[in-house]
């Protein structure tokens, strides 16, 4: 269980996270080109979800599990269906929607394991 008292070191480090994984994701498609090789971006893709979604669900205990969880796999497509519309030098991939997708459950079965992952009333 997250002590409210410790809530606010979660949040600021959920929105470090998100800041820096959302400005990664939207660079220009020159910036990214290198880590492109042997697909090592999948894996960025994966860490990169199950960081933002587990911190995420750290930092907001007591929002409900069902709507969370839900908004996560929603992100998790979402990301990836929004790239070209922000930067026009990247393009959707579907293989990154799966990479997104499993980050997601990773961070999904880590807070089970630990127990954070139900809402705290």
């Amino acid at each position: 269980m997250i002590s409210p008292r410790h809530l606010w070191r979660w949040r600021l480090l959920c929105v470090l996270c998100w800041s820096a994984v959302l400005a990664g994701i939207y660079v220009p498609k020159a910036v990214v080109q290198p880590f492109e090789s042997g697909h090592f971006d999948k894996v960025l893709h994966l860490g990169a979800l199950a960081a933002m979604v587990g911190l995420a669900r750290c930092a907001l205990p007591r929002f409900p599990t069902w709507l969370f969880w839900s908004l996560a796999v929603l992100l998790a497509f979402a990301l990836e269906v929004l790239q070209p519309i922000v930067q026009s030098s990247r393009a959707f991939n579907g293989m990154d929607v799966v990479a997104n997708m499993v980050g997601v459950m990773i961070a999904a079965l880590a807070l089970w394991l630990a127990g954070l992952s139900r809402r705290v009333v």
